[in-house]
């Protein structure tokens, strides 16, 4: 194809494919739990205040898993 290998398999850099999500999870979980009333971008706004940069598709993400979507 004339494509160089590098080209094709190229990595941004500082990218970690194994990042571990327990920190998140918990979190999640601590700030739900202090803050009931607060749905899931109240609370993804509140942890981008705190100085976090996570993805709010991984963070909606952990939310869904850790079964914090649902009515207490």
């Amino acid at each position: 194809m004339g494509f160089r290998r590098q080209t094709y398999h190229h990595r941004r850099p500082g990218y970690r494919p194994e990042e571990p999500d327990w920190e998140l999870e918990d979190l999640l979980e601590c700030t739900a739990s202090r803050f009931l009333a607060w749905g899931f971008w109240m609370i993804f706004y509140y942890l981008r205040n705190q100085g976090h940069t996570f993805n709010h598709k991984r963070v909606y993400r952990v939310w869904t898993e850790s079964r914090l979507h649902l009515p207490r």
